[in-house]
């Protein structure tokens, strides 16, 4: 059995002004994403995780499927206009799915109005269906972005940029980011969704996120990382930390220093809940990639603009695929 585990990272230094402390977390940063970009924090500032779960929850248990699917993107709901954003059912991959957007988004905003890809108004279920579950994740929603900005100056330090690198990529009244509510339920005939070629039995395929970091709310046991020396390591369940990992997309910023590692969660059925935060700049963001400090020069990736790579990029994802 595989006896290593990812680290844990306290990462109060990034919310304070102590430039010597960030950089000792921005070290620690730099050295896991160079190996496979998984560690879990403390120290986040966000409280009673818990309740996650619970809101969560009342979205999959107590809404109707019929409820639930007026709520659904465009791909299963041809009535509604979103494309990106809302219910997706267990029928794509053996889970069920709410993807909220950037809840700060307004009719008036020229992306909105303009129907830029992916810049689309959340839905929600009715006040009286669901009280409070609106204003709960919007605020989750905001308390997200705040510690991915956090977060993403050790990650600038971590490659030897200012602390402020990606300060202005991630813009709150017009971040691509998106909160997503994963239930898992248990089903008295369920089968795995795929069997890994290590013949382990899996409830979410092997992927890369294509994001630039992901922090993921992370309750239960299940959830494995792949390195390229211990092979599939665990990451152990917490209903207190936050797990992080680095994206496709800080990967190709990075000049690939910094690495997108495949992950996978086994099979076990039981009824869960995950809440990941894929955290995505805005949509014309240009992707000038850089190659980080102590690493070997290399041609570096062309320039692209985030929306046109993030087109590319969900093709690989059941959930978006026609």
């Amino acid at each position: 059995m595989n006896t290593d585990t990812i680290e844990t990272i306290d990462i109060t230094p990034l919310f304070g002004q102590d430039l010597s402390l960030k950089l000792q977390v921005a070290d620690r940063i730099s050295r896991i994403c160079r190996r496979h970009g998984f560690f879990q924090i403390t120290g986040h500032r966000i409280e009673n995780l818990k309740s996650f779960t619970e809101q969560a929850l009342r979205f999959f248990k107590t809404l109707s499927h019929e409820e639930k699917m007026q709520l659904a993107s465009s791909r299963f709901n041809p009535n509604n206009a979103n494309k990106y954003r809302g219910y997706f059912p267990a029928t794509v991959n053996g889970k069920e799915g709410f993807d909220i957007g950037n809840p700060f988004l307004t009719p008036d905003n020229q992306l909105v109005k303009s129907n830029v890809l992916f810049n689309e108004l959340s839905v929600w279920p009715s006040e009286h269906l669901l009280p409070n579950f609106k204003d709960f994740f919007q605020n989750v929603y905001a308390q997200m972005t705040n510690l991915a900005k956090v977060l993403l100056k050790g990650f600038a330090l971590a490659a030897g940029q200012d602390e402020h690198f990606f300060d202005d990529k991630i813009r709150v009244d017009d971040t691509m980011s998106t909160l997503r509510l994963n239930y898992y339920p248990f089903l008295e005939n369920i089968e795995a969704v795929e069997v890994a070629e290590d013949g382990t039995r899996l409830g979410c395929e092997t992927h890369r996120d294509g994001t630039l970091v992901t922090i993921l709310y992370q309750p239960i046991e299940g959830l494995q990382v792949e390195d390229d020396v211990a092979g599939w390591i665990d990451v152990p369940p917490s209903e207190s930390n936050f797990v992080i990992n680095t994206g496709a997309l800080m990967s190709r910023w990075t000049n690939g220093v910094f690495k997108a590692a495949n992950h996978r969660v086994k099979f076990v059925n039981m009824e869960r809940v995950s809440v990941p935060f894929f955290t995505e700049p805005y949509f014309y963001c240009p992707i000038e990639s850089f190659t980080p400090k102590n690493s070997a020069q290399s041609l570096l990736n062309e320039t692209v603009i985030y929306g046109n790579y993030l087109i590319e990029s969900n093709k690989k994802f059941k959930e978006y695929q026609n």
